[in-house]
């Protein structure tokens, strides 16, 4: 992301985000560093891309599919990948 959008682009992700929450979507939320990887040989530092995880709760897929669509990172290249439960 450009860094003159920097400021403006976070302010619009927790804007979302709280909305997620007020709307009763967001049942909880994850966000930080410090993130690692552990196999059977130990724990190392996590070397993909994550910033942070929202659990929420709808009906369907396509009630997710349709809330996301509007994460404000999408526009500076963003992703959101979807995890659907059992």
């Amino acid at each position: 992301m450009p860094n003159e959008h920097l400021s403006e682009n976070i302010e619009q992700l927790w804007d979302w985000l709280n909305k997620l929450e007020a709307d009763g979507f967001e049942l909880e939320r994850f966000a930080g560093s410090g993130v690692s990887t552990v196999t059977s040989e130990g724990a190392t530092k996590f070397e993909g891309k994550l910033f942070g995880i929202s659990i929420i709760t709808a009906d369907n897929l396509d009630e997710v599919i349709e809330r996301v669509k509007t994460w404000p990172e999408l526009s500076y290249g963003g992703r959101i990948d979807i995890l659907e439960t059992l």
